[in-house]
């Protein structure tokens, strides 16, 4: 049995604020098997949140295989995830590609 692919919160700093910095989800290898192509923007839908198209960086298929988005912070704050969190334990969120460049994140168990 294949275990579910799953992405992990993603923390760009710290800026001396309990939230400060911005948050997104790392797709890391992920974004080989799941992205079609070479998309400028990927549609997340967030379980029991907002859903919207994220830009993607050019470093996203390089080196920052992580997705963006202010929504995502607050869909983060929403679940009562502590952020920031400490450094090697993300948060892990379930997600499953529902059409071409279209995600649906779980929140995280």
């Amino acid at each position: 049995m294949n275990a579910e692919p799953q992405l992990s919160g993603w923390h760009g700093g710290y800026s001396g604020k309990k939230v400060g910095g911005t948050y997104g989800l790392r797709f890391g290898t992920l974004r080989h098997t799941l992205v079609e192509g070479r998309p400028a923007t990927l549609e997340l839908r967030l379980e029991g949140g907002e859903s919207f198209a994220a830009k993607l960086t050019d470093g996203f298929w390089r080196h920052c295989p992580e997705v963006r988005h202010r929504a995502i912070r607050d869909w983060m704050i929403a679940q009562g995830i502590s952020m920031p969190w400490p450094l090697g334990n993300s948060p892990r969120f379930p997600v499953e590609r529902i059409g071409k460049n279209i995600f649906h994140v779980r929140r995280f168990r």
